[in-house]
């Protein structure tokens, strides 16, 4: 757990050194030669893909991105278009992308950390609005109808497993 957390330290340290301006080229020779280290001290059989962001003088945004090590057993190397599982990962960037619209001063309406999303989205509807969604919430016992009865609003759904 350290190493990874030390790992992961010394990458952000480099990359505040690229916002500097030390380097042009995103990610740095020196965030690359970091992550390939990485990967060959960890016997990695494995990749990743790493993004470079940083603003513009224009006030817009700036992304390199460049892919390391293999996406398959097969030898198939990532590259940047690789696509990865990011599993739960996806409510980490929920939540960021909603504190940053929360801190969005300029949005109108205002919304916080209170604002139901029903007030947002009117579409949105679950079956009981005082749980979460529970789409995904299944046992291995359970077919396609069943998951699908599941849905605040399966009829559309039902119409296209009748072929089934």
């Amino acid at each position: 757990m350290s190493q990874r957390l030390n790992a992961s330290k010394n990458f952000w340290v480099r990359v505040d050194e690229v916002n500097s301006g030390q380097y042009d080229e995103l990610p740095s020779p020196p965030q690359q030669n970091h992550v390939e280290g990485i990967l060959a001290n960890w016997k990695s059989p494995g990749g990743l893909g790493v993004a470079v962001v940083k603003g513009g003088d224009d006030g817009g945004w700036y992304a390199e991105t460049k892919g390391y090590g293999y996406a398959t057993l097969g030898g198939s190397k990532v590259s940047e278009d690789t696509l990865f599982c990011i599993s739960s990962n996806s409510k980490l960037f929920n939540v960021l992308a909603t504190g940053l619209l929360i801190s969005n001063e300029s949005l109108v309406p205002r919304i916080s950390w209170d604002t139901r999303i029903a007030d947002i989205v009117p579409e949105w509807e679950l079956r009981d609005p005082d749980l979460p969604r529970d789409d995904l919430m299944y046992s291995w016992m359970d077919d396609i109808h069943s998951l699908v009865n599941t849905l605040a609003s399966p009829i559309a759904f039902q119409l296209e497993l009748r072929g089934m």
